[in-house]
């Protein structure tokens, strides 16, 4: 969630985020408030960075998640590029991170078991909805999606990519992200879908760093979740096991 923040806060320093473009393109409102809003944020979001590692208040991750929903929401309202509609569920992970780490940190006065079971459902479904839509945004040959292959292979293999080519990579890389969604849900034991959906979520953020150089490094944070996520759910699930395997105290 810190390094969400962080890439949140550095993104806000080069160009106005979807919640100050919505007040200001979209509704209207003046550029002094929009702008207000935007510095908001930026501090928000530091702030946020340092206090979530240092602090156990449940205030300051629910108030990240619903920054990051917000900005969910403003890049769905305005549009203007491909598959924005799908914004609110292409960027779950985001905004659900935060929202299970509030109910983690300081569990609620009822069953424990119970409302970590449903925190690790949450999580698995917010992270199914990441893989789907991003999934689906391959199989529909995404035009950034397509540059990103081109660029990559360009830049890490020497090696210039046919466009027919990159295209027929997307829809292999669709149908794997849209089958791992399927997975995390069904088959909740196979861990390696887990450890699978955090590499491949790692490479496909760092991706944006290949495409456009480290200045884009704000994009690969904002996008830890992707890979973080699914990190924490193998981990979970490793680590609520090893009461089990145990050797049963031998009788006297």
């Amino acid at each position: 969630m810190a390094l969400q923040c962080l890439g949140a806060a550095w993104g806000a320093t080069l160009n106005m985020t979807n919640v100050g473009g919505t007040l200001f393109f979209e509704w209207g409102v003046s550029e002094s408030v929009a702008l207000l809003v935007e510095q908001v944020g930026f501090w928000f979001m530091v702030a946020s960075a340092a206090a979530v590692l240092v602090t156990r208040s449940r205030v300051v991750p629910l108030l990240v998640a619903g920054w990051f929903m917000l900005l969910a929401a403003g890049h769905t309202y305005r549009g203007g590029a491909a598959f924005t509609d799908w914004a609110l569920g292409a960027h779950a992970v985001r905004y659900m991170a935060p929202l299970a780490l509030a109910f983690l940190i300081q569990p609620l006065r009822v069953d424990a078991e119970r409302v970590q079971k449903t925190i690790r459902w949450l999580l698995r479904i917010a992270l199914a909805s990441t893989f789907l839509i991003h999934g689906l945004e391959a199989l529909y040959h995404h035009p950034r999606f397509v540059d990103y292959l081109l660029v990559a292979s360009d830049k890490l293999l020497n090696y210039e990519l046919a466009e027919p080519v990159a295209r027929r990579m997307l829809t292999a890389i669709g149908l794997m992200d849209v089958s791992l969604a399927v997975l995390v849900i069904v088959a909740r034991k196979w861990r390696w879908v887990l450890l699978w959906m955090a590499f491949w979520g790692v490479v496909t953020a760092c991706s944006r760093i290949v495409f456009g150089g480290w200045d884009k490094g704000f994009m690969a944070l904002e996008r830890a979740a992707n890979g973080g996520v699914p990190l924490v759910l193998y981990l979970w699930a490793v680590t609520s096991e090893i009461p089990s395997r145990r050797r049963p105290d031998r009788p006297a």
